[in-house]
């Protein structure tokens, strides 16, 4: 996975920077939810967790208990309520006017 990483940027039009998460959420963090599978070995919930503390204010972290990476998909069950928790309640404040408080730096 890391290897096909480093060569996007010869395939993109993209610096590696740009492809790294921890680089653009430190440029311009944004709100969002964070869902981990407790079992990935691809994107571990501890790199998760860094990524979640790194983004705005109102961004959620999720972690699906004994889910890998690659059977995420079939943990709909677990994933579908706080999803949707979380995307009506960013619709609300979009709805509303609410928006994240930008983080001074």
């Amino acid at each position: 996975v890391r290897a096909g990483l480093r060569k996007l940027p010869s395939v993109l039009p993209v610096t590696a920077d740009e492809l790294d998460p921890v680089t653009a959420l430190a440029r311009k963090p944004v709100r969002a939810l964070f869902v981990a599978g407790e079992d990935d070995k691809i994107a571990p919930p501890k790199d998760v967790q860094c990524l979640y503390e790194q983004a705005e204010p109102g961004s959620e972290f999720f972690m699906v208990p004994d889910a890998t990476h690659e059977a995420m998909p079939y943990f709909l069950d677990e994933l579908a309520a706080p999803v949707l928790a979380w995307l009506n309640g960013y619709e609300k404040d979009l709805k509303s006017g609410v928006q994240s408080p930008q983080p001074s730096r």
